[in-house]
């Protein structure tokens, strides 16, 4: 066998096994998406069918008809996440501009930081359970939105201090010279500049807020119940209904995707800590 004859044979087996793997891991994702159009009956049905008359019926349970409130849970999601989001930019703009130019924190702050990603997300509930009760946080969407915040942290930290470290010292120099202050510098040449990491790391602390799971089961009971919590009601005692679940799922997943599609190159950039341009 040539050359070209085994390159072309290394190719098709190594398609052969993406396509397999895209497969496999896109799998639980589009049962979950059939079985919210699927009627009970078809749900049940053994072998599994792939071909079926589409209904709303399970959307409509869960979302009008069912009594379950989870118009008010996706705009909880929605209110935690984006208030989340904008709490990070407070708190990490100007702590990463710190840490990037004037070193703050030494040189194993940054390693600290991502760090704390090693940690089970679990050792942290009951201290934020008894501190989040005790300030009167606890089932708000401020507090949920904090303790969001609190994890995310060590993704999008870091991520920001990159996207700064790429901007050139030299402009910043050019600003002082010409008269601006320290904010001066930040607010007319380093935000500017920044904004595509700001952006990136706007829409992945947002997703991974609206995907979180355990802080906000922890964190909530009634007034402040996201979507991914909510989504639990159909899982009792006497069995799961797996079409409404399915429906609430399938609405849950709606704005992370379309955010990775329209802002995929962002999201990307930022997942890769800047280096790819």
């Amino acid at each position: 066998m040539n050359k070209r004859a085994r390159d072309i044979l290394f190719s098709i087996v190594l398609w052969i096994i993406l396509v397999v793997g895209v497969l496999v891991f896109l799998f639980p994702l589009v049962n979950t998406i059939l079985l919210a159009f699927k009627s009970d009956v078809d749900i049940a049905s053994v072998p599994p069918k792939f071909i079926f008359k589409p209904v709303l019926d399970h959307f409509q349970k869960a979302f009008v008809t069912g009594g379950y409130q989870f118009d008010r849970y996706f705009v909880n999601s929605f209110l935690i996440a984006s208030l989340s989001t904008l709490i990070m930019l407070g708190v990490s703009i100007f702590t990463a501009y710190a840490v990037s130019r004037y070193n703050v924190g030494g040189q194993g702050f940054m390693l600290q930081i991502i760090a704390l990603r090693f940690f089970p997300p679990i050792l942290f509930t009951i201290p934020f359970y008894i501190l989040f009760s005790a300030m009167g946080l606890r089932d708000t969407i401020v507090g949920i939105a904090i303790a969001h915040t609190l994890i995310n942290l060590p993704i999008v930290f870091p991520i920001l201090v990159s996207f700064i470290d790429e901007i050139p010292r030299e402009l910043e120099e050019a600003a002082i010279i010409d008269g601006c202050g320290t904010l001066g510098v930040l607010r007319h040449v380093v935000l500017p500049l920044l904004l595509p990491g700001i952006v990136a790391v706007s829409f992945i602390n947002f997703i991974f807020s609206w995907n979180e799971y355990l802080m906000a089961l922890i964190l909530s009971s009634v007034n402040a119940t996201p979507i991914t919590v909510g989504a639990g009601l159909f899982i009792r005692s006497f069995g799961v209904q797996y079409g409404e679940l399915a429906a609430v799922t399938t609405a849950a997943i709606l704005p992370p995707i379309i955010i990775v599609i329209l802002f995929r190159d962002y999201i990307i950039r930022g997942l890769t800590m800047g280096t790819i341009k």
